[in-house]
This record gives structure tokens, sequence and C-alpha cells, in this order.
């Protein structure tokens, strides 16, 4: 189904200086300033994690805003190199994302990224899943999070974002549209030492929460269009 598709992120004061740029970015590559979204929250003072951990919430805060209308959410420490909008006008799943790897074979997780997501009207279950998850386990970044989420709501489906389209935080992203700085100061410090570091923390954090939800998750499954 044909629908209106929207840019839209959340900052903090403290990533203003991002949002700016990015924005700046879109608008120079002509996407329509009425089509990007970005708003400002304060930061609490409780830690990375917690803070992470409200991005469904504003992913439901931008849904109820924007009714039938798909979500292109970018985190804000990005750029881009072209309009994006064009390119993800057809992703129907209601979710897409970067899955890169397995982190847990026996419970068939992947290890995924948020930075970039395609968000369809369709995909409100599984994120208030992931809303109720984050409350529940408020000192575990969003992206475990998520990785909970998506075999428990066994009705979504899950779609796998064309790297084109965005690098996955793994890769360089030298032919990226969406080029996300998870390094600092717009440079990219190594191809491996970021990535490294956060896939310790969220194995981390995802052992703590397997514990507690391994029945469900075993019983469990989501749909992965690939």
């Amino acid at each position: 189904m044909s629908r209106p598709t929207i840019v839209a992120g959340w900052y903090t004061p403290d990533y203003a200086h991002y949002a700016n740029a990015l924005i700046a970015s879109l608008i120079q590559h002509g996407t329509p300033e009425t089509l990007i979204r970005f708003v400002s929250v304060e930061k609490p003072n409780q830690g990375w994690a917690r803070n992470a951990g409200r991005k469904p919430s504003m992913i439901l805060r931008a849904m109820d805003a924007n009714p039938d209308v798909r979500l292109l959410w970018i985190d804000v420490d990005c750029v881009v190199r072209k309009n994006p909008i064009p390119f993800v006008t057809t992703i129907e799943a209601d979710l897409t994302l970067h899955f890169v790897g397995r982190i847990i074979d026996k419970f068939g997780y992947t290890f995924l990224t948020t930075a970039t997501m395609v968000i369809n009207p369709s995909a409100r279950p599984l994120i208030e899943r992931w809303a109720q998850l984050a409350t529940e386990f408020p000192n575990v970044d969003d992206e475990a999070t998520l990785a909970l989420a998506i075999p428990l709501e066994a009705g979504a489906t899950v779609g796998v974002l064309d790297p084109a389209l965005a690098d996955n935080d793994w890769s360089e992203g030298d032919r990226s549209i969406i080029v996300h700085d998870t390094r600092g100061g717009g440079k990219r410090r190594g191809k491996w030492l970021g990535p490294v570091k956060r896939l310790r923390r969220r194995t981390r954090a995802l052992r703590v929460v397997l514990g507690l939800r391994e029945a469900d998750i075993r019983s469990r499954h989501g749909k992965i269009e690939r």
C-alpha cells in the first residue's frame, strides 16, 4: 500500500549539533522540510542505557503524531548523501533494520542496530512490546530489548535493511546514503573498535535478561523476511 514517508527521530540537547547537521544534510539533498520531524527532549541524569531505552517510546509518540505514515527513523548522529525517502517507499515489512551475524545461536538471536529503521504503522504491536521491555529492563539498552521483543511478537514481519541505504555500524559505509557516525567528531576510528565494544555491552545485557525470558523466547518466534 502506498503511504507517505517522513524522516523522524529524537535527540537530547547535547546532541543538538548532530541534529542540526543531519537536518541540514537532508535539506541540502532535497528532502522537503515538511517531511522532516525531529524532536528535542530533556536528558535524564540516569545513564546512557536508560536514555537510549526511551527510543521505542519516542517512536510511539511519532506514530501517534503521524498516523498512517511510514517512518524513516534515523539517529541524529548521521548524515545523508542523497534524499533517502525515495529509497524506502516500497518497503512494506512492519520493521526494517540491520542484522549482523549471530550472538546466541541457542536462541536464534541476531545482533541488530537501530541507528536507521523503516517503521510502518503495522509495526505498532512490536514497538509497544519493545517499549514494555525497555520499561521492564531500564538498564538494558534499546537494541538488546528490541532483540528480545522481536521473537516475542510472533506476528511481526521484520525486514533486512539494504546497506546501500544506510551503513550498519559494522562497515565504513562508504557507499551508503545514510552514514552513522558512532565514532565521534565525524571521524571513524577504525572498522571494528566501536562495534566490538557495543557487542560486548549488549551480550552482557542479553545474558541478564535471557535468564528471565528463556521460556518465552524458546516458545515464540518472529517471522523474518529476507
